[in-house]
């Protein structure tokens, strides 16, 4: 009872977005990331996306992303491992970190 609870009312953070914006974002070059697994990943993702599991984001995100000044939306399915990994970016200095509210699922 108590997660669904949270989940229903969770309010959203300052770096959190819809789809509607993640596709506007999109046209202007936003880079999109997919945290889950890789087989999450291979099951179905959103179309132009790269996949770096939230497990691999300490160790792999600054090789794909030198520019710490890039605007890159992170998603996985619910919205809860995305959001860890904005806010483990954004404490690493990354500038313009966005979160699918949501994920995919919603």
């Amino acid at each position: 009872m108590k997660t669904i609870f949270k989940r229903l009312f969770r309010q959203m953070d300052s770096y959190d977005i819809d789809m509607e914006s993640l596709n506007k974002m999109r046209l202007h070059g936003a880079k999109i990331v997919d945290v889950r697994s890789r087989r999450e990943y291979s099951e179905g993702h959103i179309s132009g996306s790269i996949n770096i599991p939230d497990y691999e984001i300490n160790r792999e995100f600054e090789k794909v992303f030198k520019d710490y000044n890039q605007t890159i939306i992170l998603y996985c399915r619910s919205g809860a491992r995305s959001k860890k990994a904005c806010k483990k970016l954004i404490k690493k200095g990354y500038t313009n970190i966005f979160n699918l509210y949501g994920g995919i699922d919603n």
